[in-house]
């Protein structure tokens, strides 16, 4: 039989919950399909999902092979790209390097990894970003898991480097950013808002978050191309090679790797059609 409401789902941190179709919808949402192709891709997702226990990682695999399957690439891009921004670990290193190439796109002068001097003591800044007369400086926080949320401490410690650097006068700077793939507590937040350190992530703000600024931007990440091997990452980070821009400007990196003719066909028909406005394939 098919899912149901009674259905068990696990959660990535272990806990269980309830199947819900509206919570489904929401999801298939992101992706940006229109009405009609939504529903159908939710109603053949749950008839291929069971009543018997599953888990979240199964709903989001099967949904994702279906919104490929169907031809919609950039619908399954923009679904994959929680996942895809995960798959920048294990440590930070790929993800602070994604947000400077990003910036960069939107017309920033970037740095990565610089040391400033505060009043008190020195200082590794993640990122520096100029444009025109306005500079920030950045703190990334990269989570492998999407449930592990960055807490009030967190945002403490960021603020005291943030004060710190702010008293010697030579660092001149106009915002000061701490930037998560996942969520911010409540508490994070409150105090963020009212100590003028700024966030940006998963959750916050409400207009404008981290993935919605990437997806209006376009700055999609290599890992949300569903047949990219995974043993074949570590190459494409060596190499620097992080979105999708980058890979379609040295795509002749995929004939070296063995992918097959067909596969670099799709992947450059596609990402032309949707930068160019193509209208030959539904996006």
């Amino acid at each position: 039989m098919n899912i149901t409401a009674k259905t068990n789902v696990k959660k990535s941190s272990g806990k269980f919950e309830k199947y819900s179709p509206d919570k489904i919808k929401k999801s298939l949402e992101k992706s940006g399909l229109k009405a009609d192709e939504l529903l159908n891709v939710q109603r053949e997702l749950e008839a291929k999902l069971t009543e018997q226990e599953t888990s979240t990682n199964e709903i989001f695999d099967k949904a994702k092979e279906l919104i490929f399957k169907k031809s919609h690439f950039f619908a399954g891009i923009r679904y994959s790209l929680k996942n895809a921004i995960l798959l920048l670990g294990p440590n930070g290193f790929v993800f602070e390097q994604f947000l400077s190439k990003a910036l960069s796109r939107e017309g920033y002068q970037t740095k990565t990894n610089i040391i400033l001097q505060g009043k008190c003591i020195q200082h590794e800044i993640d990122i520096s970003a100029d444009k025109n007369d306005y500079k920030m400086l950045i703190e990334s926080k990269f989570h492998n898991d999407q449930e592990i949320k960055n807490d009030l401490k967190t945002v403490l410690y960021v603020k005291a480097r943030m004060d710190d650097l702010k008293s010697r006068t030579e660092n001149n700077f106009d915002d000061f950013f701490l930037v998560s793939n996942t969520a911010f507590s409540k508490d994070a937040i409150t105090f963020a808002e009212c100590s003028n350190l700024k966030l940006l992530g998963y959750n916050y703000p409400l207009i404008k978050n981290l993935y919605q600024l990437i997806e209006d931007g376009h700055h999609y990440p290599i890992t949300s191309l569903p047949w990219l091997k995974k043993s074949d990452l570590k190459i494409f980070f060596e190499k620097n090679i992080l979105t999708l821009h980058e890979l379609y400007a040295h795509i002749d990196l995929l004939v070296e790797l063995n992918y097959s003719r067909e596969l670099q066909v799709e992947f450059a028909t596609n990402y032309e059609c949707h930068f160019n406005n193509c209208n030959k394939l539904s996006l």
